[in-house]
């Protein structure tokens, strides 16, 4: 007697053809954004010469002068925001290279769950 005739289980197991096609387009459309490079490159602003921003000393001496002391206020305030731009722009670095590492994790995962 033949085994073919008696084993009525079939070889491959019977699946959902929609799952099926559905997983194999979410693998597709996950390599596909994997394999496309996103990184956003950002150039970091140079650091400023701080004798640059400082007010030149005045002639004068007086130091009571209400223009003087709001132009200093105004240079302190410029700083405060050169100093906002370069930490945001550090942060956004950060945050791309995390991005990019999640991204290769996520490639390697996939990988390995392929393989």
């Amino acid at each position: 007697m033949s085994t073919c005739q008696s084993n009525t289980d079939p070889l491959i197991p019977l699946q959902d053809p929609e799952k099926l096609a559905w997983e194999i387009r979410r693998c597709a459309c996950l390599e596909a954004a994997l394999a496309t490079p996103t990184s956003i490159s950002v150039p970091l602003p140079g650091i400023p010469n701080p004798n640059s921003m400082q007010n030149s000393p005045n002639q004068q001496g007086s130091t009571n002068d209400p223009e003087q002391q709001a132009d200093m206020s105004n240079n302190n305030l410029i700083q405060a925001i050169l100093v906002l731009q370069q930490n945001t722009a550090k942060q956004l670095l950060a945050a791309q290279e995390a991005a990019q590492v999640a991204q290769a994790q996520a490639w390697a995962d996939l990988k390995a769950v392929q393989a």
